[in-house]
């Protein structure tokens, strides 16, 4: 029993152990560890690299260079490398230059989506404040004991609403009932026609053909019948 609770334990840790944790983007003090990452890493970018010119049909190359052990990583080859780098050299100098991204460009991309991050984890807390109090407001709590940070927030948080109502209005304006529609009359209601008018409607459409005759004769004789005529040898 007492092996079979360790065995679950060492299976829990080793679990564990194998997700995935988020690296800390700092220089790697630890020599050994620092040389593992490297190798790792220029592997793991080496295939990106191959994979992104398969998949999407483009053509590219790496180059990494290592000031510890003086070496330069080339993928595919160093003529591919020169050959691609000799056509980037060649093009316009605004061509260049137009989806260029570095490392200053970088991290000034990402601190400005770092602060739009802040911004609405801020917002998101103000709201849930300001409904919290409201939620207090509502089960009965007068103004008179709520501070006036709480007031402030209130504020600021029907404000907030306020701005959201006319966005929609924008959006999506309300119909409004101009004076030629107010003007006009109400609708009638629908024509019913009287006993004596259905009637003499459907007598209309009744044909009577009356025609008396002898077959002796060589006439016919018709019998009339609605809806049209029956003819009937004698």
């Amino acid at each position: 029993m007492w092996n079979i609770e360790k065995r679950k334990i060492h299976e829990k840790n080793n679990k564990k152990a194998m997700t995935r944790r988020k690296v800390k983007l700092a220089w790697i003090e630890n020599d050994g560890l620092r040389k593992t990452t490297y190798r790792k890493r220029k592997l793991g970018l080496t295939k990106k690299v191959e994979e992104l010119t398969i998949l999407c049909g483009i053509e590219g190359c790496l180059l990494i260079f290592n000031p510890a052990e003086n070496e330069i990583h080339v993928w595919p080859s160093i003529e591919k490398a020169k050959e691609l780098l000799a056509r980037f050299m060649g093009m316009p100098a605004m061509e260049q230059r137009r989806k260029m991204l570095d490392h200053e460009i970088y991290i000034k991309e990402r601190i400005e989506k770092l602060l739009e991050n802040i911004a609405k984890q801020e917002k998101r807390n103000k709201e849930m404040e300001a409904s919290l109090v409201l939620y207090q407001f509502c089960q009965g709590r007068p103004f008179d004991e709520m501070t006036a940070t709480e007031l402030h927030l209130l504020s600021w948080f029907a404000e907030e609403k306020l701005k959201e109502i006319r966005r929609w209005t924008r959006l999506f304006p309300p119909l409004l009932l101009t004076s030629e529609a107010t003007s006009l009359p109400p609708p009638q209601p629908p024509y019913v026609a009287t006993v004596a008018e259905q009637a003499a409607a459907l007598g209309s459409k009744i044909q009577t053909d009356t025609q008396v005759g002898d077959k002796m004769d060589g006439r016919s004789s018709m019998q009339p019948v609605f809806g049209g005529v029956v003819q009937i040898w004698e």
